[in-house]
């Protein structure tokens, strides 16, 4: 009977240790692969399921934790799920569309992609048979946390202008008329991309538009 209350004693305390050292190691994961915010918001959590269990035995025990298993699952919500509104832009030939993504724990759940934007510079590259090498620049847009708050990131500018739809089937076809009178025309075009050389880009659409296949094209 003398020995059985240290080894009852032991295991609570070697209980309680693991369950620290469990909510310590989650918060500090959560600092380094997600934020702030969600490793504040998970700690606070394991704080309240820990009142939760301790409570002692008394009239109100049960609504009391009903009530903190609320708050628990609230504040899991808000910092754990999110909707969040991506837009990926190509640094060469302006081609972006938007993703919008429901996430828990930043890992994406489900995924919707928009139309693309700007694609003209990409088709007439491709038409003039060089496509451009996409390098993709992802820019998390706007935040919805808990799939209601709106947080940070929360931009609620303009970012971008639409565009019309010039380049058409006509204006494509001459430019793989013009590919072929010109064959070094592509290559030249793509670097142009790379480099922003917006002179040569616009000489290169004028003479699609105006199908000037047999004049050799030469950058600015």
């Amino acid at each position: 009977m003398p020995f059985r209350i240290p080894i009852v004693r032991l295991q609570f305390n070697l209980r309680w240790l693991f369950y620290v050292t469990l909510a310590a190691g989650v918060c500090a994961y959560l600092a380094t692969n997600n934020g702030p915010a969600e490793a504040i918001g998970f700690g606070i959590a394991f704080a309240l399921l820990g009142l939760a269990i301790v409570l002692p035995q008394f009239r109100f025990r049960r609504p009391i934790r009903c009530l903190l298993a609320t708050i628990i699952l609230l504040v899991i919500w808000v910092v754990g799920v999110d909707r969040s509104v991506f837009r990926l832009t190509c640094r060469h030939c302006s081609l972006q569309w938007y993703t919008i993504e429901y996430r828990f724990l930043a890992q994406p759940i489900l995924v919707w992609k928009t139309d693309d934007y700007h694609p003209s510079f990409g088709q007439i590259a491709e038409d003039l048979g060089a496509p451009c090498a996409h390098d993709f620049e992802l820019w998390h847009r706007n935040r919805f946390w808990g799939v209601v708050f709106y947080c940070d990131p929360c931009f609620s500018g303009t970012d971008g202008l639409s565009e019309t739809d010039w380049y058409t089937q006509d204006l494509r076809q001459r430019a793989r008329q013009l590919a072929n009178a010109h064959p070094e025309l592509g290559p030249k075009f793509r670097a142009a991309l790379v480099e922003h050389n917006y002179p040569f880009i616009r000489s290169v659409i004028a003479q699609i538009m105006a199908n000037e296949t047999a004049t050799q094209v030469q950058p600015q």
